[in-house]
């Protein structure tokens, strides 16, 4: 049962971002490019990393949430990339250079726990853009995909089998940082 809910919440995900994706090519939605490029590489990583721990383990388990990430965020980048809309200011460049550090943290810890956390924070930072975009244009129109990615966070978490920073702390953060940009596109 509960991996059924981790599969729900990464299928959640995926087509949340897919949908929004499709929804972009027919609506203008601000979005930060950088934001999405990295979130789509890190994402990718995640889902590389995540199925070699739980195989490590002894889980023959996928990374359900990250799948869905990487699915539905490759898709929108590539639809922000057709489109040509670039912004790069020194808040991008910031973010990926500590993007960059945080992740390559993250590949370098032989330590799930501090890796969890270095990938938490990589994801997170790599969101600044894109909460900074809200912060002072905020787009209604983008309201439900930030709020589908926090009902994947959910499901993942009520798929959770342990009490453990190793489980729960991305989803945790992914369900407040999108949380978070819920509230500051209604604004």
């Amino acid at each position: 049962m509960k991996e059924t809910l981790k599969k729900i919440g990464g299928l959640i995900s995926a087509v949340t971002l897919i949908a929004f994706a499709l929804y972009l090519m027919a609506h203008d939605v601000k979005l930060n490019i950088a934001t999405w490029v990295l979130w789509t590489l890190l994402d990718i990583i995640l889902v590389m990393t995540g199925r070699e721990a739980l195989l490590r383990q002894g889980k023959n388990e996928w990374p359900w949430l990250p799948i869905g990430w990487t699915t539905g965020a490759a898709i929108v980048t590539i639809i922000l990339l057709t489109r040509g809309q670039w912004q790069w200011t020194w808040t991008e460049t910031l973010t990926v250079i500590v993007t960059a550090i945080a992740a390559g943290h993250w590949r370098a810890t032989s330590n799930a726990r501090a890796g969890i956390v270095a990938a938490t924070l990589a994801m997170t930072v790599a969101g600044i853009p894109s909460a900074m975009l809200a912060w002072n244009h905020p787009d209604p129109s983008s309201w439900w995909l930030w709020a589908g990615v926090s009902v994947s966070c959910f499901f993942t978490l009520a798929g959770t089998k342990e009490w453990s920073i190793e489980e729960r702390f991305l989803p945790v953060a992914s369900f407040m940082f999108n949380g978070l940009m819920t509230a500051l596109v209604l604004l």
